[in-house]
């Protein structure tokens, strides 16, 4: 039956392709073009993308809605009328992807299935994070706010005795092994660790003081299990810091840094879409104590086999403010994108300048990372940051719908600890190509030129010397294994809902109680960005 199916297929495409030649030949002869023409479409604009073809001696068919097109490049998968492609005809997107991985909950969705399926840990690359629109997230988060809450008492009281009080010490202790034996926290849990909110909330939830008996209470006991069983617990520093962010955003548009429970849940409810509460990294390297990320192209030609290209030039974005953990409002401290760091008037003049600006090439930045932390300190995160790209794209090869002549360029974005550990943010479709800094300008005319390479030249010896690195090629997947997997995740995923609550005010009301749960609903305003 499957052979059978794939002859049918075959036979198909190659209807496909003669009908697209007869099409394309009628329309190059309306043109007055060459008969071997190579035509491109650019629906919503990419200056780079133009100009590069342009160069290449390329036709631009500058008909929006055109179907005469070998070569269709826009920002938005939607833009791309994949019905009516013959299979001939090349495409910048993939049918999916943007919601699988571009979009944060699709992102951290499949991030979580490789525990399940490739036992790989995905908490040791990215900060674990909650889908605050489900209900049974809502509440795992609420616990995990009141863990780090609980850990950063132990820790503080651990590296200076005496700073809380002996009872606070102990329920501290007392909810991080509860919490590691995988109960969930309660409001009343972080009224016994913070006394000014035990005095604003009245204890609503099940009482917690004859928990007391029975556990450990010494500090190296508890510390030593939390290194043990909690993989994210360096970075999570003492201050309990998270990042809101909405579920499909970009340009870091609605997005919060915010250390307050109850402010988070209001951010949360005031957002008629999802929204994702994610660990802040408290310990993020600082150059000129300033925090940065790393925005790093990823170019995938196919899904099956998974094939995996990386450009060898990434670049560093910095904040232009200094980093500090005192003031969560001042974004241009936090959040590294350039449209954020960019409004920051007279601090981010001169910021396309390499050397006194805001953006450095990846030459500059090994450099500094081979200065302070030792020779080879930038071949163990560019590793690790392969490693990384690898792991995530895997994760979602069952979720993305594979189609010939298509491909993909990401822009993944990672921050690095103090520690050099590599963290993944989020991985953005279409990436900026504006070449408006000094970094920029060098590498992106060139990550173009070589992109078209990859893409269009079949030649091994020119794609040897280009700098697309070509980082991994898998084997070719059955196609009833990965649609079981797919099946797999959707069903594993609905377990995690079995007796969970199906709404956010039952979810919320058993951990935080009434009067809590009211403050966050008279106090949500609309916040839409």
């Amino acid at each position: 039956m499957e052979k059978k199916l794939r002859r049918e297929f075959r036979v198909m495409d190659d209807l496909s392709r003669r009908a697209h030649a007869l099409q394309m030949s009628s329309f190059l002869s309306h043109k007055q073009q060459e008969q071997d023409a190579f035509v491109f479409l650019i629906y919503n604009g990419c200056k780079q993308v133009r100009e590069e073809l342009e160069d290449r001696g390329h036709f631009e068919n500058k008909e929006p809605q055109s179907r005469h097109f070998d070569l269709f490049w826009s920002l938005s998968c939607s833009d791309i009328p994949y019905g009516s492609l013959s299979s001939a005809q090349i495409v910048n997107h993939f049918p999916n992807t943007a919601v699988e991985l571009g979009a944060k909950v699709g992102l951290m969705k499949n991030l979580k299935a490789l525990d399940w399926f490739d036992r790989v840990d995905h908490k040791s690359f990215f900060p674990r994070a909650y889908c605050l629109h489900n209900p049974w997230e809502v509440q795992d988060f609420v616990s995990d706010f009141i863990f780090v809450e609980a850990k950063s008492v132990v820790f503080r009281e651990w590296a200076d005795p005496g700073t809380h009080p002996p009872s606070v010490v102990a329920s501290a202790i007392v909810s991080c092994n509860r919490f590691l034996n995988k109960s969930l926290l309660n409001l009343d849990d972080l009224c016994a660790i913070r006394p000014d909110l035990a005095k604003k909330f009245p204890r609503s939830c099940t009482p917690r003081q004859s928990s007391l008996s029975g556990l450990p209470l010494d500090l190296t006991s508890i510390i030593d299990r939390i290194k043990s069983d909690v993989t994210q617990w360096d970075m999570d520093g003492n201050r309990n810091v998270w990042i809101l962010k909405p579920g499909h955003g970009s340009r870091g548009r609605g997005i919060r840094v915010m250390n307050d429970l109850q402010s988070i849940l209001r951010y949360s409810a005031s957002r008629k879409s999802s929204v994702i509460a994610q660990k802040y990294v408290e310990n993020p390297l600082l150059v000129e104590e300033r925090k940065l990320d790393l925005r790093v192209w990823v170019l995938v030609t196919d899904w099956n086999p998974l094939t995996i290209w990386i450009y060898k030039d990434c670049y560093v974005r910095l904040c232009t403010e200094e980093h500090t953990l005192d003031n969560l409002d001042n974004l241009f401290a936090h959040l590294c994108n350039r449209c954020v760091q960019k409004k920051n008037g007279e601090k981010y003049d001169g910021g396309e300048d390499e050397e006194n600006g805001c953006m450095w090439s990846s030459d500059t930045f090994s450099e500094y990372l081979e200065k302070h932390f030792g020779e080879g300190s930038w071949s163990q995160v560019w590793m690790r940051i392969r490693g990384i790209v690898v792991q995530t794209l895997h994760s979602v090869q069952d979720s993305v719908e594979g189609r010939r002549n298509c491909f993909e360029w990401f822009g993944f974005d990672f921050l690095v600890d103090s520690h050099l550990g590599v963290w993944i943010l989020e991985a953005n479709i279409s990436p900026d190509t504006a070449r408006c800094t000094e970094v920029l300008d060098t590498i992106v005319p060139a990550a173009v030129s070589d992109l078209f390479n990859v893409i269009l030249s079949d030649s091994s010896d020119e794609l040897r010397e280009r700098r697309w690195e070509l980082v991994f090629r898998g084997k070719v997947v059955k196609s009833e294994i990965l649609r079981a997997r797919m099946w797999a995740k959707k069903h594993r995923t609905a377990e995690l809902r079995i007796n969970r609550p199906y709404s956010i005010r039952d979810a919320l009301l058993p951990v935080v109680g009434n009067a809590f749960y009211a403050s966050v609903l008279s106090s949500s305003a609309a916040d839409e960005d």
